[in-house]
């Protein structure tokens, strides 16, 4: 049996990324791995910094930076992580406390990814944990699974010779957006890495279904999960909605909530809404995905500042690159169409989840 550590973003707060980490450790179960998460700490917090992040926690009447309501959301959702995440490591940070636990653990394979663990503007107080820049044992099997830079361009190119050199001792490479893979072929010299999918796409509807089970149906003709709410973003959304029939009162805001008038949802209430909702407005990367999970018509408000090329490039796989809505440039509104064929989609999303898992069972071959 294959034993697998997973490195990625520490799930704490963030529904996407708490999903993407549990649906590669499902797949990696069902491939019979034993899997463990990697509790990785930030190495690259000044004591002064990280006081401060630490205060604005607990100030009341503020919420700079959402570092109050995203750790609000944390407690919220912390039980769900233990349940779902009974084998985690204690926590690590620095690459001498990482070197020293794979050292002792002696893991077949450690596989980082996905989400966008290699995009230094979120992960450079990892940095370069994500490269697998600390020793390990030469028998473990170093795999890259839809690792995402994000956007399509390098952050820091002052790293750029550091990186190349981490890169090139993995084993295998796959990334989650075509841009990413030219981005590692041109930039950092990597031979033909593979375009992989989301890891939440692995898996059968079902595990989301089960995860959510206990969340009574409630229907909702329109629903929108929005990270980054600004006027034009809710002008589009008014006149959407009236072009869908959609009652304003009528509109179900979820997710996210950092007005201190609405609680934050639990991560089964979060994928319910999912599963009971009509159509979907969200300009998050993982709010498309389970919305191509569920199989709902959806329409995507484009979100530069996250990364738009993580939208582009699975909807252009798809042949769906008409449910992108760039809120700052004109829309016809009289052209939203209120339906979405998935038949027409099923083929090219099967042929590429199954792409993606060939990938992944090659590369949990043991070295010879």
């Amino acid at each position: 049996m294959s034993r697998v550590a997973i490195l990625t973003l520490p799930p704490t707060e963030n529904y996407g990324g708490i999903l993407q980490c549990f649906a590669l450790k499902s797949y990696l179960e069902s491939c019979e791995c034993e899997v463990e998460i990697i509790n990785l700490g930030k190495k690259n917090l000044n004591f002064f910094k990280s006081f401060v992040k630490t205060a604005l926690k607990f100030i009341p009447f503020q919420n700079i930076n959402n570092y109050k309501s995203d750790y609000k959301r944390e407690l919220l959702l912390k039980p769900t992580l233990n349940f779902i995440f009974p084998n985690t490591s204690p926590k690590l940070t620095g690459d001498s406390e990482l070197a020293k636990y794979f050292m002792e653990n002696k893991f077949s394979h450690i596989i980082v990814g996905s989400d966008q663990v290699w995009r230094y503007k979120y992960g450079k107080e990892f940095f370069p944990n994500f490269f697998i820049n600390f020793n390990i044992p030469c028998e473990t099997k170093k795999i890259a699974f839809s690792a995402s830079f994000g956007t399509s361009k390098w952050e820091c190119d002052a790293v750029r010779d550091e990186v190349s050199g981490y890169l090139s001792n993995f084993d295998a490479i796959s990334l989650r957006e075509y841009d990413g893979v030219e981005l590692c072929s041109k930039y950092f010299g990597i031979n033909a890495p593979t375009h992989t999918c989301d890891p939440t796409l692995l898996n059968d509807t079902s595990l989301y279904l089960e995860l959510c089970h206990n969340i009574p149906i409630d229907k909702k003709k329109l629903s929108t999960y929005v990270l980054d709410s600004r006027p034009s973003v809710n002008m589009l959304i008014s006149d959407m909605a009236n072009a869908l029939n959609v009652n304003i009162g009528d509109i179900h805001q979820f997710g996210h909530r950092r007005s201190r008038k609405f609680r934050d949802d639990s991560l089964d209430e979060w994928l319910a809404v999912f599963r009971d909702s009509e159509f979907i407005i969200t300009d998050s990367f993982h709010g498309m995905i389970f919305s191509i999970i569920f199989r709902k018509p959806f329409y995507v408000i484009v979100n530069n500042a996250r990364g738009a090329s993580r939208f582009e490039s699975l909807l252009s796989l798809l042949g769906l690159t008409d449910r992108m809505i760039d809120p700052d440039t004109p829309v016809n509104i009289d052209e939203l169409n209120s339906n979405l064929d998935y038949a027409k989609v099923i083929g090219s999303l099967d042929g590429f989840i199954s792409l993606s898992k060939d990938f992944l069972q090659a590369s949990l071959k043991t070295k010879s």
